[in-house]
């Protein structure tokens, strides 16, 4: 069984006596994606439903478990790269297998913890009530530049459509309804992860995976 392989049929497992149940997957040559949402749901303002979740993405090169969280009324999902809850495993020819169990079940359970459900919920709940200057928000946000020429301008012409008063909760979900109708898994998941990115401000600074690796293993 390869990396990829193991690393799914492990989040598979891991999620189950969560509650968890799998909202979508997508396998590639060279990556599995999938995501899972948990039995639990947040209104997050009158008749706006999200339900936490966690996502993988397992190569043979590298493993990522984030938060994840999707919204019912509109079918987005976004993906919380930027959380201290967002565990990468860097594969080598050396990681066993067990390894990779281990550290799929210690960071799924890191992800779908109470104290990074809350977490990401409050970043959630802060953004419905911070307006954005939307030129400035993208001038501020680095990570929209990894998208091609044709991409970035989609996303910055969604944004600019926006009316004044755009929040960054707004944002977001400009930028996660375009990662909905998006095929290419890979470039879904960069998107869902720049939206979520956009709710706090700031490009996120990412931790060394071997650093959150650690993290998750105490967990």
């Amino acid at each position: 069984m390869n990396a990829r392989t193991t690393a799914i049929a492990a989040f598979k497992d891991a999620i189950a006596p969560l509650g968890g149940t799998i909202k979508n997957q997508n396998d590639t040559p060279q990556r599995a994606y999938c995501r899972a949402v948990l039995p639990v749901t947040e209104e997050v303002r009158p008749k706006d439903l999200l339900k936490p979740g966690i996502a993988i993405r397992a190569s043979g090169l590298a493993i990522h478990i984030t938060p994840y969280v999707f919204r019912e009324i509109c079918g987005n999902g976004a993906i919380w790269a930027h959380s201290s809850a967002a565990i990468s495993l860097t594969v080598t020819e050396d990681t066993t297998d067990l390894a990779i169990e281990d550290f799929v079940d210690a960071s799924t359970k890191l992800a779908a913890s109470e104290e990074t459900i809350a977490a990401c919920l409050e970043e959630v709940r802060t953004a419905i009530g911070t307006k954005v200057d939307v030129r400035r928000l993208l001038l501020s946000t680095p990570s929209i530049g990894i998208l091609d020429s044709d991409l970035h301008l989609v996303v910055a012409l969604e944004l600019a459509r926006q009316p004044e008063a755009t929040t960054r909760y707004d944002a977001m979900n400009v930028v996660t309804a375009i990662a909905r109708e998006i095929q290419d898994p890979e470039i879904k998941w960069k998107l869902e992860s720049i939206g979520a990115s956009l709710l706090i401000g700031a490009e996120a600074k990412m931790t060394p995976p071997e650093s959150r690796r650690a993290a998750a293993l105490s967990f």
